[in-house]
């Protein structure tokens, strides 16, 4: 057989725009990356690794009518990818085919990628137990006895084992990383905050996950990253949750970078509090000055 020379395509890309996104991922300054990727894209339209950095922050705010055609041109031009992104294009693909609900289709590409998924920590063991539940799977990894935190949650939700997983892991205590204020409500914070999921701002993390973020003056303390142990005081909580629906995972203060959206609950949570003491305040004026009656 006559061997075929492919002459290998060339294009113009930037290795320091690429970091640069890379940094703002890494310091959660999504907004920046989608910016920037956007731009970027604009600039070297021949850069695969672009159009992949496209596509997944698309994914992550909720750009669902960009992403059929963006998944259409990566595909065409996955031989072009470099190995070393490989895998975070067939995590993608995978987050993808979630969002449009193509249970069927997720699985066997779960299947296509067992050996890349099951050796880097991507979830895989959540994952397709998800999948194994939407498609009435009887076997695998849906019939294990035990399950973590998220895996139990995940095939019996219910409020009251979220709820005490936040008690437990973020109530506050000098124990406890990114806990509550001590003057916080948390029963009656966990029942206002399911009134606003899901919400159209909240960011789609990982597969089948969101985190929306909230605002509650003094609400908490917060950690600066993943590494630090010291607690700082914040206005803000993150609220874990399955995509698109109320069902609350976990949530904890943690310190909120100027670029995120929020949802400010601080009137509603203490919005009692305030009716209790203007009342409290006309007691006190009655008793010393007798009820006043307006003139009609």
């Amino acid at each position: 057989m006559k061997k075929v020379n492919e002459e290998k395509k060339t294009y113009k890309y930037s290795a320091d725009k690429i970091s640069e996104i890379n940094n703002f991922i890494k310091n959660n300054h999504f907004n920046s990356a989608y910016k920037s990727t956007i731009e970027y894209n604009e600039k070297y339209p021949d850069d695969v690794v672009g159009l992949l950095y496209l596509f997944e922050l698309s994914m992550r705010f909720n750009k669902i009518d960009e992403l059929d055609e963006l998944y259409e041109k990566l595909n065409n031009r996955i031989n072009e990818l470099p190995e070393r992104n490989m895998l975070d294009y067939k995590t993608d693909v995978l987050r993808y085919l979630y969002l449009k609900k193509e249970y069927e289709k997720a699985y066997s590409h779960m299947q296509d990628c067992y050996y890349d998924f099951i050796h880097n920590d991507v979830g895989f063991n959540t994952i397709l137990l998800f999948l194994e539940k939407e498609l009435h799977i009887k076997h695998g990894y849906s019939t294990r006895k035990e399950f973590s935190y998220v895996e139990d949650l995940l095939c019996n939700y219910s409020d009251e084992k979220s709820l005490k997983h936040v008690s437990d892991r973020h109530r506050y205590s000098i124990d406890n990383l990114s806990c509550f204020s001590e003057n916080i409500d948390i029963n009656k914070l966990f029942k206002l905050v399911k009134k606003h999921l899901p919400d159209k701002n909240s960011y789609y993390t990982f597969f089948n996950q969101s985190l929306t973020n909230f605002k509650l003056d003094n609400c908490g303390y917060g950690l600066i990253n993943t590494q630090d142990t010291t607690n700082y005081a914040t206005n803000y909580f993150q609220v874990a949750s399955f995509y698109d629906t109320d069902h609350i995972i976990t949530m904890y203060p943690y310190l909120k970078n100027n670029e995120e959206l929020y949802i400010d609950i601080t009137n509603e949570m203490f919005l009692d509090d305030i009716v209790v003491t203007k009342s409290n305040s006309i007691d006190k004026f009655n008793k010393k000055f007798g009820n006043f009656v307006a003139k009609k």
